[in-house]
């Protein structure tokens, strides 16, 4: 790989440096006593000009000093050097502030390190991008680049395109990158120009034909971008405003081997994507490094433009200069430095693609830790199956697809398959029904906030990014399992920053559509879509009971306060419920009828137990927290037939082993309410009226991992224990005691009818 270093004289050096101590001495002034700020830059010019002309007097008609000059000048190594003795520049900006619009070029640290930027890439038939603030000279460094290679090197072919063609190529104009050439070669010493030069018969529209060696540089506008024939290097000005930036990346594939992309930002479309893509060298011109600057003037630039304005073209931000994006860039960086433990549900999610260049994408995450994976399969029977094995060896609780359009094969699949699945799968509904969830932060419900479930979908996504990026930055602490921790992945980062959030006439939220992104030249963002599904809240998606950040809030380590005198126990429950593999799993918990609060304190899970043991385990525990019971609830499968004689005995050692308890026998839960008590408990965790102590771990576990299968209540173990807690709960307690914020309604379904409960966290 060759290595290009410029070579800097002393008196360049000396040179760079003044200019850069005259500015900062100048800009103190810019607004404050703008006479002064304009003789002090005025003093500067006269003396560099003075300079100049000195140079030019010293090398005469003296033919072996002009041939020395340009053999010094023909090494791309002294460019520098010929920049600072030998370049001018123009701005007719400088009029407004009493300047000469046509003044010496000395280049501040930046632009050198550009030039070497540019030759390494262009040594090495390399392309790259160039992003930067405005009014920073990148057009005319490469126009002075190519122009260099023109005049000294034989054969050189360069090439510029721009958005518009008068952009390329507009006498008069000085902002066209051929009027930016022509400047350049004007005020260059007559001794300069290649033998035979004729500026009526070499300088053509969009083209400069240097007679002596045959080297050209052309140029062209819109459509016509890389069209033109073979080029050495091709620079596309404006590249984040073409129209059709796919059809000049697909041109100048074949043009050139040595193609760069340079423009201010224009939002994640084209230019955008290829700049975060990580498959392309980025050359970056900050503002912050333009000795002509200072923080008065961009406090100025604030003050005057419109914030996004500010943001794209000067700050260099993508997401700014466009409306209302979803996810940050910033938030997006913080996930992907934050490093989380993962701990949690572990889920999959599967966006099919469309077809075409599009990838179909399946994101697997454990808590709060997620990636993405490609699909290249353009089978979707094949995809499926292969996504089926993935689940299986992950050990994925859940899989996520969107079931509309395209993913309905998924659907079919799935349904048909007779291969093995470890796991639920869930169709989400992009356009169904949004969740029955409260945003206090939008005072509204999902139905009034949002147009459909995928704004809901992004909008939570775009929160769990914002609070990372808080955590990360040390703004506010939040929970792991409120958070996102990703690996690096250029393509994901630029997809999750795509899409806009956009407002419909009623004021309701919406996700810019796939079609919208399509006509910003944005591609399908499949990766973020499948990462979105996967963190998908089970209530939102499709009705699961709960949600995992909600229930870790409700798991604590306490100590029940048993003090006698003003405060007073309301209700103590031991709740036993047996599965059909003979699994016994208890819960004991306490109603504190003065805090309005239920605490869930204990468990017990034993497998195949005998009815004795079973006994002395329940008192056991009561006796350690001094605690009378005041009901022993069991589910229906204890008094089945097959199981009646269990229940039988189990009472009898109660009665046996209760001593100075009061004796109860177990009894079945009669007046459980499975679904209604599912929007008791739902308030219960959201309105913090309910606590698990972090020692019931597998109560917490099966809570977070609850599901409704094919609309139907799941609601075995743990899972079923809470709700008869609550069931009775709800018998025994005042309702206004429990809930504060809704009225208990209760949900009896018909038999054999399908319910979907309403649940909100």
């Amino acid at each position: 790989m060759i290595k290009f270093t410029p070579h800097i004289l002393p008196s360049t050096a000396a040179a760079m440096d003044r200019m850069v101590n005259v500015y900062g001495e100048a800009n103190q002034f810019r607004y404050t006593d703008q006479g002064k700020y304009r003789a002090l830059l005025d003093a500067y010019f006269e003396e560099e000009t003075l300079r100049r002309l000195n140079l030019i007097r010293a090398v005469g008609n003296d033919k072996m000093k002009i041939a020395r000059t340009c053999e010094f000048m023909s090494f791309r190594e002294n460019l520098i050097n010929v920049m600072v003795d030998w370049c001018w520049t123009y701005d007719p900006r400088l009029l407004n502030q009493g300047l000469p619009t046509t003044i010496p070029w000395i280049p501040w640290q930046r632009q050198v390190d550009f030039i070497a930027w540019f030759y390494d890439h262009y040594l090495n038939s390399r392309g790259g991008l160039i992003e930067k603030s405005r009014d920073q000279g990148a057009t005319w460094l490469a126009c002075l680049c190519f122009l260099h290679e023109w005049r000294w090197n034989a054969g050189f072919g360069g090439g510029f395109g721009s958005n518009k063609s008068e952009s390329v190529d507009k006498r008069g104009n000085p902002k066209s990158i051929f009027e930016k050439l022509r400047a350049l070669a004007r005020h260059m010493p007559e001794w300069w120009f290649p033998r035979g030069w004729q500026w009526k018969k070499h300088d053509k529209n969009y083209n400069l034909i240097n007679p002596e060696n045959g080297a050209n540089i052309s140029g062209e506008g819109g459509d016509e971008i890389g069209r033109g024939g073979r080029t050495s290097a091709y620079l596309v000005d404006e590249a984040g405003f073409l129209d059709k930036p796919k059809s000049a990346d697909a041109a100048l594939s074949q043009n050139t081997t040595c193609h760069f992309d340079l423009s201010t930002p224009n939002g994640m479309n084209n230019f955008g994507q290829k700049r975060h893509s990580g498959r392309v060298d980025v050359f970056t011109f900050r503002w912050t490094e333009d000795p002509r600057k200072d923080q008065q003037w961009y406090d100025e630039q604030v003050a005057t433009f419109d914030p996004s304005i500010v943001a794209s073209e000067i700050d260099i931000n993508y997401e700014a200069s466009v409306e209302g994006i979803f996810i940050k860039s910033e938030w997006v960086s913080a996930a992907m430095e934050i490093k989380l433990d993962p701990i949690g549900v572990k889920a999959a999610a599967l966006d099919v693609a469309a077809g075409g260049a599009n990838k179909s994408a399946l994101a697997i995450r454990t808590g709060p830790c997620a990636y993405v994976e490609s699909k290249n399969v353009t089978n979707g029977v094949d995809l499926v199956h292969g996504v089926i094995a993935r689940c299986n060896v992950e050990g994925v609780s859940y899989l996520h697809y969107d079931r509309i359009g395209v993913g309905y094969a998924v659907y079919s699949v799935i349904e048909r398959t007779e291969a093995q699945m470890k796991f639920s799968h869930y169709g989400l509904d992009a356009a169904g029904e949004k969740s029955d969830m409260f945003y206090e932060e939008l005072g509204k419900t999902a139905k009034e906030a949002f147009l459909n479930p995928r704004a809901e979908w992004w909008y939570l996504m775009a929160r769990r990014f914002e609070k990372t990026w808080e955590h990360h930055s040390g703004i506010r602490v939040h929970p792991a399992e409120e958070m996102i921790s990703l690996p690096f992945d250029a393509k994901l980062r630029t997809q999750l920053c795509s899409p806009r959030k956009q407002h419909t006439e009623s004021g309701k939220m919406k996700c810019e559509s796939k079609d919208s992104m399509k006509r910003r030249q944005i591609p399908s963002p499949d990766d973020a879509d499948a990462l979105v599904m996967a963190f998908v809240p089970r209530d939102a998606g499709h009705k699961h009971v709960i949600s995992d950040h909600l229930v870790r809030s409700a798991i604590q380590s306490f100590e029940l306060d048993m003090s006698g005198g003003a405060r007073r126990i309301g209700v103590h429950y031991a709740v036993m419920c047996l599965s059909e593999d003979l699994t016994v799993k208890c819960l004991f918990a306490v109603w504190d009828s003065f805090l309005g609060h239920l605490y869930i304190y204990d468990e017990l899970v034993m497998s195949m137990p005998r009815a004795s043991v079973i006994a002395s385990k329940i008192v056991e525990i009561m006796h350690a927290k001094s605690l009378t019971v005041d009901k022993i609830i069991g589910n229906s499968l204890m008094f089945q037939e097959s199981t009646r004689t269990f229940a039988k005995e189990l009472n009898n050692k109660l009665e046996d082993e209760a001593g100075r308890f009061q004796f109860l026998k177990v009894k079945e839960a009669r007046h459980y309410d499975p679904y209604g008590s599912v929007a008791i408990l739902n308030e219960m965790v959201s309105t913090k009226k309910i606590t698990i102590h972090n020692k019931c771990k597998t109560a917490w576990a099966e809570l977070i991992s609850w599901k409704l299968d094919d609309g139907r209540m799941v609601d075995t173990g743990m899972r079923q224990a809470v709700l008869m807690i609550v069931s009775e709960l709800v018998r025994s307690v005042p309702e206004d005691e429990i809930l504060l914020v809704r009225k208990y309604k209760r949900v009896i379904p018909d038999e054999g009818e399908k319910v979907k409960p309403s649940l909100r966290f």
